[in-house]
């Protein structure tokens, strides 16, 4: 049994030869388009500004510190299920950033953290990840790096800011602790404790050498 099937061709669909008042004041207008598509513009802008508040650290658009520890959950997650995949964390500490407020402004020692902030980005690949924990406290997280790739990195941290040394108007010190999980099987708050007990002997060790 063959089915009925209607086939209009395009001939026998006919225009209007006249658009009539009430079809014409339908059209929405050149004007209420544009209007409509400033409105959409600034309805997206400000929600792009929403998730910038929410993700990236406002003084030196480094993701922020809730950012950083869901990535950090992840990436263990990762090298806990991939063979002989390394995780590791440096953490970076600007010294002497209360004396620089102090005696110079805040406004200064904000070029100093701006300043850090774009050296600590040079220093890594595109896809670690770069964060700012605190006031004067950084975190970078190296995804398949071991602790002789994170040394590597430690040591390119410290030769960017020892030749940037001055150009923001101040002397900029840094202190840095590191650590390694071979296998993603240490929590997260077991890595950043590890690379902050190693970031004060790091500390300790520069004041003894003052």
């Amino acid at each position: 049994m063959k089915s009925a099937t209607a086939i209009v061709s395009l001939d026998e669909y006919i225009l209007p030869d006249e658009i009539t008042p009430e079809v014409e004041s339908s059209r929405p207008t050149l004007e209420q388009l544009v209007r409509e598509n400033a409105t959409l513009r600034r309805v997206l802008a400000a929600s792009s500004q929403m998730r910038n508040l929410a993700y990236r650290d406002p003084l030196t658009d480094l993701w922020n510190r809730h950012v950083f520890e869901t990535r950090l959950l992840e990436e263990l997650s990762r090298a806990r299920y991939r063979a002989g995949c390394c995780l590791s964390l440096v953490v970076v500490d600007v010294l002497g950033m209360t004396a620089i407020n102090e005696i110079h402004g805040r406004d200064a020692g904000d070029r100093c953290l701006k300043g850090v902030a774009c050296l600590l980005r040079e220093a890594v690949r595109e896809y670690d990840v770069v964060a700012r924990l605190g006031s004067d406290e950084f975190a970078l997280l190296l995804p398949d790096t071991d602790a002789r790739g994170a040394g590597h990195v430690v040591s390119r941290v410290r030769r960017l800011v020892t030749d940037a040394n001055g150009r923001w108007g101040l002397p900029v010190g840094i202190s840095l602790g590191c650590a390694t999980t071979p296998d993603g099987e240490t929590s997260g708050s077991t890595l950043l404790r590890c690379a902050e007990v190693a970031l004060q002997c790091d500390q300790e060790r520069r004041e003894g050498l003052t």
